[in-house]
Order: structure tokens, then C-alpha cells, then sequence
């Protein structure tokens, strides 16, 4: 497509991290502006790689170095969600932390987004996704991205 037509397919691009904890548990941030979780993750700015933006976002959002994770190599999925609007492109990253994190999660000091993170085993993350108790952030990204951490449970 030529850049006079971009306007004509609008994109976003994002990264999301599934961070998988020493005892195997997924961690998740809570969004406190609507009382949800979600992987940490966020758009790119300019200029950046999608590993910087991982990189970023991983510490903007959990407090998680470089030196705490395994290392960002590439993305292992790509999801693609088209829109009325737009087409979401989301990069999906997978890393473990080199620590274990306790159950109760840490809380988040300063930011204006995130207020805790924590570790959620697969039983717990089946009663956020529960239609009824229905807590996950942008479900259209982090849903996919919930099932290849369980694919990767069973095959682990």
C-alpha cells in the first residue's frame, strides 16, 4: 500500500508479554481505571523496535528489568484484530522472570495506569475469564495470548 492510501487502512501496532513466573503462573497487571487485568503491554512509539517497546512496556507497567527476564528474542505470535475503524496489530512476546513473585502479587506505586501486578495460576485466570465475572482488559488481545500460555502449560 502506498502512503498516500494509508489513511484508507488505519493500523495500530502494540506489544503484549506474557510473563510466565517461576512456579509457572502468568502475571498479570490490573488496570485500575476499570478494575481489569491485562498482560503488560502498549503501543510503540516512534522510532522504536517492537523489542524496545517490549522492553518499555514490561517496565513501565511490572517494575521488570531486562536482568529480571529471560531476553526478548522476537515475537512469538502476531494477533491481528480487524475493526470498524482500524486493524490492531498485536506482537506477542513470551518471557520467564527469573524470580518467583509472591501470590499476592506487589502493589504499584506512581502509576497512573497500573496498581498491582500479580501471578494468576491457570484455575485462577478460568474465573476472570467466567462471563460473569468477566475482568480482563482489551479481551480481544489478551484472550488469544491466555491460550497459548495454557498450550504452553501442557506442553511444558
Amino acid at each position: 500500500m502506498s502512503p498516500e492510501n494509508r489513511e484508507r487502512w488505519p493500523t495500530t501496532t502494540s506489544v503484549a508479554i506474557v510473563v510466565i513466573n517461576g512456579d509457572r503462573s502468568l502475571l498479570l497487571v490490573h488496570k485500575k481505571k476499570f478494575d481489569q487485568w491485562s498482560l503488560p503491554a502498549g503501543g510503540l512509539q516512534k522510532g522504536e523496535t517492537l523489542a524496545e517497546a517490549a522492553y518499555r512496556e514490561l517496565q513501565e507497567e511490572t517494575g521488570l528489568t531486562k536482568d529480571d527476564i529471560e531476553e526478548l528474542n522476537y515475537p512469538n505470535d502476531i494477533l491481528i484484530i480487524p475493526g470498524e475503524t482500524k486493524t490492531s496489530i498485536g506482537f506477542l512476546y513470551f518471557t520467564r522472570i527469573n524470580k518467583v513473585l509472591s501470590p499476592e502479587g506487589i502493589i504499584v506505586e506512581g502509576n497512573e495506569e497500573i496498581d498491582l501486578i500479580r501471578p494468576f495460576k491457570d484455575t485462577e485466570l478460568s474465573n476472570l475469564l467466567h462471563k460473569e465475572h468477566r475482568r480482563i482488559y482489551k479481551p480481544e488481545f489478551n484472550i488469544p495470548a491466555f491460550d497459548h500460555w495454557l498450550r504452553w502449560l501442557v506442553n511444558v
